[in-house]
């Protein structure tokens, strides 16, 4: 299908922030989105995005539910991955009572409903709440979390040497941009890289 346009195409960015641009007209009613797509489609930029949070100051417990709660609140599903049970456990039990004054609906996967929860807690990469953000909170990299548009990736000084590596081989890779944030003497959450 050949379409020609008289004036300069508008570009749309379909949703999800996938980095995929489709070029529309309002006045080619004969030609559908899909067949626009399919004939022209260009990738543009990083589609994926790996923050690594350097856990100085603050632990694990203070983080991830501020994490979770944004991912959550923006209309997102997080999946949250730890291979030892009693992290899992713990971090359970955390987002039931990191704040009195409210939760995060929350499963540990393996339940009748681990389709429906916000947040889904697990051993492995296993999205089985359709989410498209992954925390992986026991310092461990895991190149399955490159199948999501965002990857949080939390260690601490135990870990840093292992997430050096992860820094440096996520930089090779095509489609993927690479945050490092560590917190000031203020507590703060600053960019370094």
């Amino acid at each position: 299908m050949a379409l020609r346009f008289t004036e300069t195409p508008t570009f749309i960015v379909t949703p999800r922030q996938t980095g995929i641009i489709v070029p529309y007209r309002s006045d080619c009613a004969s030609a559908t989105a899909g067949a626009l797509a399919e004939t022209h489609i260009r990738a543009k930029g990083p589609r994926m995005q790996v923050d690594f949070y350097h856990l100085t100051m603050a632990p694990l417990d203070r983080v991830l539910p501020s994490i979770a709660e944004k991912v959550v609140g923006s209309g997102g599903r997080l999946l949250i991955v730890a291979e030892d049970a009693a992290l899992r456990t713990r971090i359970d039990q955390l987002l039931w009572s990191y704040s009195a004054a409210s939760f995060l609906p929350h499963a540990q996967a393996g339940g009748d409903w681990d389709a429906d929860q916000p947040a889904l807690i697990a051993d492995a990469v296993a999205p089985a709440n359709g989410a498209r953000n992954i925390a992986l909170v026991d310092g461990l990299w895991r190149d399955e979390a490159l199948a999501f548009d965002r990857a949080f990736h939390m260690f601490d000084e135990e870990s840093i040497g292992a997430a050096r590596v992860a820094w440096r081989t996520l930089g090779e890779r095509d489609g993927v941009e690479r945050r490092y944030w560590r917190q000031d003497e203020n507590g703060r959450w600053a960019q370094v890289a």
